[in-house]
């Protein structure tokens, strides 16, 4: 295979991943426009209400304590929603990774969905000569993976991942900040990724001998 051919591979999977990526933005503003909406109303409401409508301080406090309440769960559901945005933007990754070793990789291992981290680490390293570390941002997508497994599996924060700055006691909590930059990176990610095979895989055809 041609290597110009190749570079096109990685653009088109790139721009795959990037469509897919949009539809995981359009998930987050819809979701943070939801949570400003609700955060509007709940403080209409509270600003509605005055001592004087209540037969007792019990009734008042209580009532009062039932906006905490519905604005501590309403940001909850906005965690939970930023937590499936990391999910879907991990499966983005997988589906994008499988697909381009589907591509380049020999018939025998095309017939099987890899998807676990080491098993891509091997397969790129024997097949491929390649070292996954030193794809483009493999930092940003290795802590992608390991929240990714955090969330599905556990929901706190795992050892692993106090490499990349969290701690034993944080919240499972992702920053907007750190959305934006796993949006940013996936794609140039995976076209590195798609490119780095598509070089190697040229270049294994060149040194097979001819029958």
């Amino acid at each position: 295979m041609k290597i110009g051919s190749g570079l096109s591979y990685a653009r088109l999977i790139e721009s795959l991943a990037r469509m897919e990526i949009e539809k995981v933005e359009l998930f987050i503003e819809n979701s943070k426009a939801q949570f400003q909406k609700k955060n509007i109303e709940i403080d209409q409401a509270f600003s509605s209400i005055s001592r004087s409508q209540f037969l007792s301080d019990f009734d008042f406090n209580s009532y009062v304590d039932t906006f905490a309440d519905e604005a501590y769960m309403l940001k909850e559901v906005l965690n939970l929603s930023e937590q499936l945005a990391v999910v879907a933007l991990y499966r983005i990754v997988e589906i994008r990774t499988t697909t381009a070793l589907s591509m380049f990789g020999n018939k025998a291992k095309q017939k099987k969905r890899i998807f676990k981290s080491n098993e891509i680490t091997n397969v790129l390293k024997s097949d491929f000569g390649i070292k996954m570390s030193l794809l483009k941002h493999y930092n940003v997508i290795d802590e992608l993976r390991l929240i990714n497994n955090t969330i599905k599996h556990s929901g706190e924060v795992s050892k692993q991942l106090y490499k990349y700055g969290w701690n034993q006691n944080d919240k499972l909590e992702i920053s907007s900040t750190k959305l934006e930059n796993f949006i940013n990176k996936i794609p140039e990610y995976i076209y590195d990724f798609v490119d780095k095979l598509s070089i190697a895989s040229s270049s294994l055809v060149k040194l097979k001998p001819n029958k």
